[in-house]
């Protein structure tokens, strides 16, 4: 990283930033990086979405989807003999795909 480029807002401090080493759980949460925002070039979201429209895209939403949950087999005799066949279904709402 160049310190006099000035197409990137890079802290002055990042080059001296030492990396620790340490052991740590396989369930401990861990922050993986941390952001600063430089107070003296603010962003301009407005030309921020716009610079950068053509390379998003809409993922959308999931359609919502009914999916087969049980076969419930019902039997019941008495004076008559009944069996009952029922089919249940469980409504999947619609989620982002990002998700």
């Amino acid at each position: 990283m160049d310190i006099g480029e000035r197409q990137f807002h890079w802290s002055l401090d990042v080059l001296t930033f030492k990396p620790r080493v340490e052991t740590f759980a396989y369930r401990t949460r861990i922050l993986i990086g941390a952001i600063t925002i430089n107070k003296l070039c603010p962003l301009k979201e407005d030309m921020s979405r716009e610079l950068s429209k053509g390379y998003l895209i809409d993922t959308g939403v999931k359609p919502i989807t009914w999916d087969l949950d049980e076969i419930p087999i019902v039997g019941q005799v008495g004076q008559y003999a009944n069996i009952s066949v029922g089919v249940i279904y469980y409504n999947q709402p619609g989620k982002t795909l990002k998700s």
